[in-house]
């Protein structure tokens, strides 16, 4: 509609423009040409003299030469439809601004619309894409996971298999169990950890029996926090407290290394106790250990991901009397402040037990008075005063002191559990580790095969774990389903070929087992 009004206000000024000028050309009347003859002289009436005008305004003495008819006698008309045709344009022109004073806003709108719309379809495209891009990633990360465990799973066996459904099935349970006191609203078991000395240790399984009271609110982030700090003066509950949170941090699975100078015999019952008879040289080469450890983890950390360092296991510190550090071991200070900073992204959780909160009782580390207010989970555990009870307040990283009720607990002295272990062979399950998690490329020597002193002496071994003729050989066949004679050698021997002493004894042993197995098939 726009359009049409566009060129019928064309076409009228237009025609408007072609009358006006039709009007401005020719004339209306018809003209007398005439001349000035004195004495009928003809000399008087050359091109140049004569002259034009109306026949009613023809001077009396002038002479007639002749009349020139009108050449346009309708200049009026023109004219008037010249004005007409103009009017009508200009009117066109003003309906169509008032015509667009509506129309441009509401086109307007829906330019806008449109290009929402437009921006959306290409977003929701993109997203499209790269949640199929990110879905065939994941499924050819499970494919290639699978692929790998079932290659695992083939290598094991008989016996080896029975130990993994062993395992899983403890898990299962595990797991049902933990779900079951998450919905009761009781504390949260968690699953046996994945290092070798969980799966092989019987402490680590929950009793369906055993309902633990329900824990004060603050004691699960005391739990789950990776720093905490028990202090107090003595009889105010520390051990108390500190035993409690270790057997919660045992039971999800973490590795307990206890830092106790004073450890009484008994005290700490099924966890690894360090520096025991003041060995403060112990400790402190302990401490060297968790420098080179927090290392190695934050180099994992940066190649591999978190995945992998998470594979190695929680490793809680248990740091006992750390206000007789300071004079005792020079890496006292140092390990506060990796304690501070160090363990936070490598599962490395530290519980440190002392007298007070000021730098000299926490193993003399200076210039950490802001980090340990903004790093530590404090539990100041206030000894009984006269006819004062015993008094617990908490403070969280950054906040305040506030006190809470002192729950009634006893002090736990073995954590060992009850639970009667599997009764299975170290060195099935050392073999079972390395198929099923131990993915590391062999290493370049050969490791040290241990040694059972409850073998028998004329029952001959094979390969660093330890394994009989029988063993190997159904090991072996496993593997030949899928990998070559060299693979082989390396995956059971742990040994890169080549020409080392390693390569070439494994290589024999692995030649003379075949040769046996096929002399016994003949």
């Amino acid at each position: 509609m726009t359009r049409a009004n566009n060129v019928t206000g064309a076409v009228l000024l237009s025609l408007g423009l072609i009358c006006g000028g039709k009007s401005l050309t020719g004339t209306q009347i018809d003209l007398v040409e005439y001349c000035f003859k004195p004495y009928n002289s003809s000399r008087f009436c050359t091109p140049d003299k004569r002259y034009t005008a109306p026949l009613a305004e023809l001077p009396p003495k002038a002479t007639r030469l002749r009349v020139i008819p009108a050449s346009n006698p309708n200049k009026p008309s023109w004219g008037l439809a010249a004005f007409v045709l103009c009017c009508g344009a200009y009117a066109l022109s003003k309906g169509r601004e008032q015509r667009l004073v509506v129309l441009v806003p509401q086109e307007r709108e829906q330019i806008k619309t449109s290009w929402l719309i437009t921006k959306l379809r290409s977003a929701l495209r993109l997203q499209k894409e790269a949640f199929t891009a990110n879905l065939d990633y994941e499924f050819h990360q499970w494919s290639e996971t699978r692929r790998v465990r079932s290659a695992q799973l083939n290598s094991l066996s008989p016996q080896e298999l029975m130990v993994y459904q062993q395992q899983v099935r403890a898990m299962a349970e595990a797991e049902v169990e933990r779900q079951n006191q998450q919905l009761l609203g009781s504390g949260t078991p968690a699953l046996p950890g994945q290092s070798l000395d969980d799966v092989i240790r019987g402490d680590n399984k929950i009793s369906a029996g055993d309902t633990p009271a329900l824990p004060p609110s603050w004691f699960k982030d005391a739990v789950s926090y990776h720093c905490v700090l028990v202090w107090g003066g003595q009889d105010g509950g520390k051990t108390t407290a500190a035993s409690q949170i270790v057997k919660a941090r045992k039971d999800r699975g973490d590795r307990i290394l206890v830092f106790d100078p004073h450890a009484a015999k008994g005290q700490w019952e099924g966890l690894e106790v360090i520096g025991a008879g003041m060995d403060y040289d112990a400790i402190d080469q302990a401490m060297a250990w968790y420098f080179t450890e927090c290392e190695r983890r934050y180099k994992l950390l940066r190649s591999d991901g978190v995945e992998t360092v998470e594979k190695l296991g929680r490793i809680c510190l248990v740091v006992e009397e750390l206000t007789n550090y300071a004079d005792r071991c020079q890496n006292s200070g140092e390990f506060i402040r990796a304690c501070l900073s160090d363990n936070r992204k490598i599962f490395m959780n530290v519980l440190c037990i002392a007298h007070g909160r000021t730098l000299s009782t926490l193993g003399g580390a200076k210039g950490v008075a802001k980090t340990r207010d903004d790093s530590f989970f404090e539990l100041h555990c206030i000894p009984p005063l006269g006819e004062t009870p015993r008094r617990w307040e908490v403070k969280y990283p950054a906040g305040e002191f506030y006190p809470v009720e002192v729950p009634k607990w006893e002090t736990i002295k073995n954590f060992s559990s009850q639970a009667e272990r599997l009764p299975i062979d170290r060195t099935v399950l050392e073999r079972h580790w390395e198929l099923e998690f131990n993915l590391l490329p062999p290493q370049a020597e050969p490791v040290n095969r241990p040694q059972d002193k409850d073998l028998a002496i004329d029952e001959q071994r094979f390969t660093p774990f330890n394994l009989t003729r029988q063993q190997v050989l159904d090991l072996i066949e496993s593997l030949q389903l899928n990998l070559n004679q060299t693979q082989i050698i390396e995956r059971l021997w742990r040994c890169k070929k080549g020409g080392s002493t390693a390569w070439k004894q494994a290589h024999l042993e692995f030649k003379d087992l075949i040769r046996e197995r096929d002399a016994d098939i003949s």
